[in-house]
């Protein structure tokens, strides 16, 4: 039904479709775009900053229709060409705010977690020597280091230009806000195509995995997996959930929020994605001591779906799939045994970072353009047991400072909750490091880096505050708390 539909067919669909998008749409977009992108206390440089989150969220996506990879360099498309120039554009922001503060974010970039993972970047870049895919390892080598030199910018920035603690925390809720709407942006994206490009947008017995609902969903423009789309819908999902229980003025708001992003994750059956909200959750109520809602709402969602609907749940988590694809991870079970027995030949140093997943895929399985499916043997795989010694030092370093930033974090209202959001988020792309690459590939690794910059201000801050032998972190006048709508 859907493969053989064309909105171009239908001009009345396309007129109303049109109007719709320039009356309504598109004033919203914008609208919201600046109420959204208003600087932290009219610190212009910030419009500048989003500017370039945004271009650099453009230039990890998929700018193209075809789901065929371009891995060669004289194979480079359209969709190649638009994610350099948006990555490009981003870049150059980047280098002339940071002139502005006279590089000083460099420095930033060799400090604390984000030094980790820069050490991991100059790694991957070092594998061009010997990747078996030069020129894309290079690409997504400086694309990677492009994204932690802006969150080097964005941390070096705050902390340089507020001196107040809470200033420096309504500056942070402000870059937290902005990336929650480009995810938002993005699943609204994923709608659109379904209106728009259905016969890319919407799955029909795909490899026979489509269970109960027949079909699920992806992105089309800009191209998204299922898996990613669930992913972006665990995403806001676990940000609403937090902002619910400290955010009381905009319940209506997240509740809704919350309604797309449960939706999205059902439409697009991933699993993996579900998983990885539910233990995000749990983790933040424990964590924020919520027991009684946890039990009560544990008790009304078990009773409701396992007692009444537990065999519909069940053909659901099934997608259609048998016990033995189960057992066997969707495939990914025989992906990693593949991936072990290529990692003998070169155990040290990979075949070369963004590269080797997909090159022993192609070869073993005949996979074009595939990877292995979790983070951590793609980084096997790519830069070897070196490269994982580093990812695996920078990932815990990030929940180890978490923890460490906690009383000073949480002891402000606004900081309580970009902490909670932090540790959500941080659970989800955790679990989903599991079952795919989200640590160091394309747009997953701005949500890390939300986290590496509420990090690093707060690590400088606790620094700070250690030398000075002061507390900074004082509570918000009555006033400013309400007006961000964050209670304590």
């Amino acid at each position: 039904m859907f493969e053989d539909f064309h909105i171009a067919d239908d001009p009345v669909t396309l007129v109303l479709l049109g109007l719709f998008v320039l009356l309504i749409g598109l004033p919203g977009i914008v609208l919201s775009l600046w109420r959204i992108s208003r600087p932290p206390l009219r610190v212009s440089s910030f419009r500048w900053l989003y500017l370039a989150w945004a271009c650099v969220l453009a230039g990890a996506s998929v700018w193209s229709l075809s789901r065929d990879p371009l891995l060669a360099a004289d194979e480079a498309g359209a969709n190649n060409f638009i994610r350099l120039a948006f990555l490009m554009l981003g870049s150059l922001v980047i280098l002339l705010v940071g002139a502005e503060y006279k590089f000083h974010f460099i420095r930033e970039m060799s400090a604390g977690v984000l030094g980790i993972f820069s050490v991991f970047a100059l790694w991957g870049m070092a594998s061009t020597i010997w990747s078996v895919s030069p020129l894309g390892t290079l690409f997504k080598s400086i694309e990677y280091s492009v994204m932690l030199a802006l969150f080097a910018l964005v941390g070096s920035t705050i902390y340089l230009t507020f001196k107040e603690h809470r200033q420096r925390l309504i500056a942070l809720k402000g870059v937290f806000d902005w990336h929650w709407f480009l995810m938002f942006l993005l699943m609204i994206s994923v709608y659109a195509g379904v209106i728009v490009f259905p016969e890319y947008a919407i799955l029909l017995g795909y490899r026979d995995q489509t269970g109960i609902l027949g079909f699920s969903v992806q992105g089309a423009l800009p191209g998204l997996s299922a898996n990613a789309v669930g992913t972006v819908g665990a995403i806001t999902g676990v940000v609403s959930v937090v902002r619910l229980q400290l955010v009381p003025r905009s319940r209506i708001l997240w509740v809704a929020l919350l309604l797309v992003s449960l939706l999205t994750m059902v439409l697009t059956q991933s699993r993996s994605p579900i998983l990885a909200f539910m233990v995000a959750v749990i983790v933040v109520l424990v964590i924020g001591r919520r027991f009684g809602f946890l039990i009560v709402s544990g008790v009304l969602l078990g009773t409701a779906l396992f007692a009444r609907y537990g065999h519909l749940v069940y053909e659901f988590m099934m997608r259609g799939q048998n016990e033995q694809n189960l057992t066997s991870l969707t495939g990914r079970v025989a992906r990693w045994q593949a991936s072990f027995e290529a990692l003998r030949d070169q155990p040290l140093i990979g075949y070369g970072a963004n590269a080797g997943g997909r090159m022993v895929m192609e070869s073993a399985l005949g996979e074009t353009g595939s990877d292995v499916h979790n983070t951590f043997v793609e980084v096997l795989l790519d830069t070897g047991v070196v490269g994982l010694i580093i990812l695996v030092a920078g990932l815990a370093a990030t929940w180890i400072w978490m923890f460490r930033i906690y009383s000073h974090a949480t002891a402000n209202p606004i900081g309580r909750l970009l902490w909670f959001e932090s540790v959500g988020i941080l659970s989800v792309l955790s679990v989903r490091s599991m079952f795919a690459v989200t640590l160091v590939w394309s747009w997953y690794v701005l949500n890390l880096g939300v986290i590496l910059v509420f990090i690093s201000v707060m690590r400088r801050q606790i620094v700070e505050v250690r030398h000075t032998g002061t507390s900074s972190a004082q509570p918000l006048p009555a006033a400013r708390r309400r007006r961000s709508g964050v209670r304590g």
